[in-house]
Parts: structure tokens; sequence; C-alpha cells
């Protein structure tokens, strides 16, 4: 079985590792486990301020 995981930022791939773990110890074990791992990495800032006088971003 393929299970898809998917995460898109540094907290859910903390999220994930237990899970990806598993995966990989009862693929170890004979297990028919597998999984994908599905990201999107965009970067953006967490905040944009906006100087109302001359519009400017920092």
């Amino acid at each position: 079985m393929l299970i898809d995981i998917i995460a898109g930022a540094r907290p859910n791939f903390m999220k994930i590792a237990p899970i990806i773990r598993a995966i990989e110890a009862h693929a170890a074990a004979g297990g028919l486990l597998r999984y994908r791992l599905v990201h999107e990495v965009i970067g953006t800032p967490p905040y944009v301020l906006v100087n109302s006088s001359n519009q400017e971003n920092y």
C-alpha cells in the first residue's frame, strides 16, 4: 500500500516524522507499506510591513 504524506512547512515535517519512522519500521519487518512525501516550498515572509507614507515594503 502506498501512503501519500502531504506537508507544507517545517512544523508539519516535524509532526510527520513519527509516522514516517513507523512506516519504515513496518517495511523493515516485511510489511507492504510504502510512503511518498509530497511537499511544496513557498518562500513567503511571516509578515509584510508597509510604510503608508512611501509604500515601501520592509
